[in-house]
């Protein structure tokens, strides 16, 4: 009588250990889910100002009626502002087409694979937007002054423009390759487990 009642107060022990388990880990599961959808939350309200954006930029200068001066200057720096401005906003929209299909009902190793992707998109979209930006400056340059006048200070603009992105593009050309082997490692993590 003794041996089976002890085996029931095990056999209950058991089941309440299994049962705090499943909580714990129903717990932490839906920790997990909060932080990543709000990261995401983040991520899509960041994605949505910059897909708005080209369409507020034309309600500011509508507003502001900015005078521009349709000389030589301005066409080429239309010219270099134009293709440049279309290929970064692309991505743009690639990128919050990949945040919207994030679903949180997926199980927990695509949501990672996605997230791993997403990361590695932005990444593209920050080292593009880096080797691009100087000549989008000059572009703009070239279309709001009336003529090219190479002053002392314009020069001198110019060049610390030139320093500060030539420095962020070395500081973050080996932070961001380092970025991207450690999420193509996870990637194939990933995709280890998922076979």
């Amino acid at each position: 009588m003794e041996l089976t009642e002890l085996e029931n107060i095990l056999r209950r022990c058991d089941e309440a250990i299994t049962e705090n388990v499943r909580l714990n880990r129903n717990t932490v599961k839906i920790l997990l889910t909060n932080k990543s959808e709000m990261r995401l939350n983040k991520e899509r309200i960041r994605a949505l100002f910059y897909i708005v954006s080209p369409f507020v930029l034309c309600l500011i200068i509508m507003l502001t009626d900015i005078q521009f001066n349709f000389t030589t200057t301005f066409y080429i720096g239309l010219g270099l502002f134009v293709p440049i401005y279309s290929f970064l906003y692309i991505w743009e929209v690639r990128y919050g087409i990949l945040l919207c299909k994030i679903n949180f009902t997926d199980p927990v190793l695509s949501i990672k694979k996605r997230f791993a992707e997403l990361e590695k998109t932005k990444l593209r979209m920050n080292r593009i937007r880096y080797m691009v930006m100087p000549i989008i400056i000059v572009a703009i340059l070239c279309m709001v002054l009336p003529k090219a006048s190479f002053t002392t200070e314009f020069i001198i603009m110019l060049l610390l423009i030139g320093g500060v992105f030539v420095g962020s593009m070395y500081y973050t050309r080996y932070s961001i390759r380092e970025r991207f082997h450690a999420i193509n490692k996870e990637i194939e993590e990933l995709e280890s487990l998922e076979k």
